[in-house]
């Protein structure tokens, strides 16, 4: 008879979830990688303004033209200041989706190491079965050649 485990369903299950959280975390980081990212080219276009003003002040600039530029150079810090809190967001649910991902980890591997202790079981009664079949057969052999 073949090793049959009981519980696959639940390994399946089992898999499945920990797929589903690797998937959750893979996205979250994306996420994350793209908001850095945006970040990034703020922070440095933010800073070419910031040096545009001041070359514009050195130069004798009109105050219009300096309203606009600090203008500008507010509403590119406005903007980071979002970026940075989505990309603390992002870091907590990056932290929640590593979490849960350990936890499907954990509870998948729990009924892997279940299957394999099952399957050792089986094989030891296999053998036993098997013993006892030839310890049957010598017996039977024995008794034959004793009559």
């Amino acid at each position: 008879m073949p090793f049959r485990f009981r519980l696959e369903a639940l390994l399946s299950m089992r898999e499945r979830q920990q797929e589903m959280a690797e998937a959750q975390l893979s996205r979250v980081l994306g996420r994350l990688q793209d908001c850095r990212e945006a970040m990034d080219i703020l922070e440095n276009r933010l800073s070419k303004a910031r040096n545009q003003l001041a070359s514009g002040i050195e130069s004798g600039i009109t105050a219009s033209e300096y309203s606009a530029h600090s203008n500008n150079i507010s509403a590119l810090e406005a903007r980071l200041e979002e970026f940075r809190k989505e990309e603390t967001r992002l870091r907590m649910e990056a932290n929640r989706a590593r979490h849960n991902l350990k936890v499907a980890h954990r509870e998948r591997e729990l009924v892997d190491k279940l299957k394999a202790r099952k399957y050792e079981e089986w094989l030891s009664e296999e053998q036993q079965r098997e013993q006892n079949e030839a310890d049957d057969l010598s017996t039977i052999r024995y008794i034959r050649q004793h009559q």
